[in-house]
């Protein structure tokens, strides 16, 4: 019923999967290019496109692009269910939530599925530029519904994306130049398990190519990372705490984060001891603890000083949101004196 093919792409092992019943049932008329298209991926898929950037999941647009916003949406059931049932089954959220779909969700037809074309067909500002190169990704899952075409994508803080439109609209370009079909067909969205977002994929509505900015708003080209001693590689391990008796307070919550959520919560760490802990960065332990705020299993001024907060949310309010740099904003409108991670934290107070 599913067939299942492991591709190692680049550092990072993708599991294709595909419902063969739903993909007779759907992939027929206007998507029969697809049905045909995934079959073969199976036995055909080069690794070539894969093996260097540029990829679409580091490509930051901005979009004047209609988002529709809902809550309770039956993709953020679906999330949900997959992260309860599932939780022992695979490792990851990603593998939880996209198989439970693929399995239970009536109109999802594949995941994880990898997409590629020609730089030089895609015609938008790409980078890192790769002449002669390929523009690569895997899409989470699609699925068919009323002679749609749906991509979707599974972000675990849906509400603070800034560059999933973007990515996901490279999705359905590649998808429409590989298989010949009319954007038009397709519709587009991402989603956790609160909120999802839904739009119809327009590329002329995708705007500055942010994607040389790092993470976290430094303008300056990401640091090569040193390798890693053993001692470091050991630091770095997650634990698994289910076997420890420790409860995870949350099904939205990621290994990682939830580690750091127990060293915290349970260990009474600051952030600085559980970066130096983990070998990862202070920036990136807050945005654990930013997520475990949002969910409400963390109080915030446990994390940052009530003073940090009410500067932020000024802060917020003065710069006003906005899709191009939203965290750098505000990062600047305080004189860069509160990190980016205190400043989701605040953000997520609220």
């Amino acid at each position: 019923m599913i067939k299942s093919t492991a591709f190692k792409h680049g550092s990072n092992t993708y599991h294709y999967r595909q419902h063969q019943a739903k993909c007779e049932k759907f992939l027929s008329g206007t998507f029969s290019s697809l049905g045909s298209h995934l079959l073969r991926l199976h036995n055909d898929c080069p690794n070539e496109p894969f093996e260097a950037d540029p990829r679409a999941s580091k490509q930051k647009f901005s979009h004047n692009i209609n988002l529709v916003s809902r809550k309770g949406h039956e993709r953020s059931f679906h999330c949900s269910k997959g992260l309860e049932e599932n939780s022992t089954r695979f490792k990851t959220p990603h593998s939880q939530v996209l198989c439970w779909m693929l399995e239970n969700d009536r109109t999802t037809v594949a995941v994880e599925i990898p997409v590629w074309v020609p730089t030089k067909l895609i015609d938008l500002p790409i980078s890192p530029s790769a002449d002669g190169g390929f523009l690569s990704g895997h899409i989470d899952a699609l699925a068919v519904e009323n002679d749609t075409l749906w991509i979707w994508d599974f972000k675990p803080r849906a509400n603070r994306e800034e560059w999933a439109v973007g990515q996901i609209t490279l999705y359905a370009m590649m998808l429409s130049i590989q298989l010949k079909l009319p954007l038009s067909s397709m519709k587009c969205g991402y989603f956790d398990t609160e909120d999802c977002y839904t739009f119809a994929p327009q590329a002329n509505h995708l705007l500055t190519n942010h994607a040389t900015v790092a993470t976290g708003g430094d303008a300056s080209p990401p640091r090569p990372k040193a390798e890693r001693s053993g001692e470091r590689r050991e630091a770095s391990k997650i634990p698994d705490l289910r076997k420890q008796g420790i409860k995870q307070p949350h099904v939205a919550l990621t290994q990682t984060e939830f580690y750091t959520w127990h060293l915290f919560t349970n260990e009474k760490l600051k952030a600085s001891e559980i970066a130096a802990h983990r070998q990862i960065s202070e920036n990136t332990i807050y945005e654990h603890l930013s997520h475990s705020i949002e969910l409400g299993v963390l109080k915030w001024d446990m994390v940052i000083t009530p003073e940090i907060r009410k500067r932020v949310l000024e802060a917020e309010k003065a710069v006003g949101k906005a899709p191009d740099g939203f965290l750098k904003r505000i990062h600047l409108a305080l004189n860069s004196e509160v990190s980016y991670g205190q400043i989701r934290c605040a953000l997520a107070s609220k």
